[in-house]
């Protein structure tokens, strides 16, 4: 009973460190992945907006249309910016591909486990781990052709926004 318990707060004590290590390294390493993106200046910017206002420029960058006449110039700089961040994390020597790829390998590791499992007669939970392992590593083969959607999107409502910009 003891070492359960000496064991639970263990767990608990090291989940809260990483909380806590995660929330203060948050903003030091957000800048230095997406330094030259302009993502700083645009979360800074995006900052002095309404809600409703950022909503309307979320929702047409990623949905590929056009924003409000009044928020054109917004979407613009908003859908560079995303573009940037985008292709900053599809960069062949990226900390995102790399960690893609371990995520995968994890993934199909457990998931091999998990069919050991099934197979040794590991209980009523084992096909739920092993679909939920499979499904997990599927998706992160899938998220590349995603992010490329994604990218599509926002590029196709820079340009109609770009084109709904008075001339100067």
């Amino acid at each position: 009973m003891r070492l359960t318990l000496l064991v639970l707060l263990l767990v608990a004590a090291l989940l809260l460190v990483t909380v806590v290590a995660a929330v203060l390294l948050r903003g030091p390493v957000r800048r230095r992945w997406y330094a030259g993106t302009g993502l700083q200046e645009w979360t800074q910017r995006a900052s002095e907006l309404a809600w409703t206002d950022r909503l309307r420029l979320y929702r047409a960058n990623n949905g590929g249309r056009a924003a409000p006449p009044r928020l054109a110039a917004l979407a613009v700089q908003r859908g560079e910016v995303m573009l940037a961040v985008v292709d900053r994390t599809q960069q062949p020597r990226s900390v995102w591909r790399r960690l893609r790829v371990w995520l995968v390998l994890v993934y199909g590791l457990n998931a091999a486990l998990a069919a050991v499992r099934v197979v040794s007669d590991g209980g009523p939970f084992a096909w739920v781990r092993l679909v939920g392992w499979m499904l997990a590593g599927a998706l992160h083969l899938v998220q590349p052709l995603a992010l490329r959607r994604t990218r599509h999107r926002i590029r196709t409502s820079v340009d109609l926004n770009r084109h709904a910009l008075p001339e100067p």
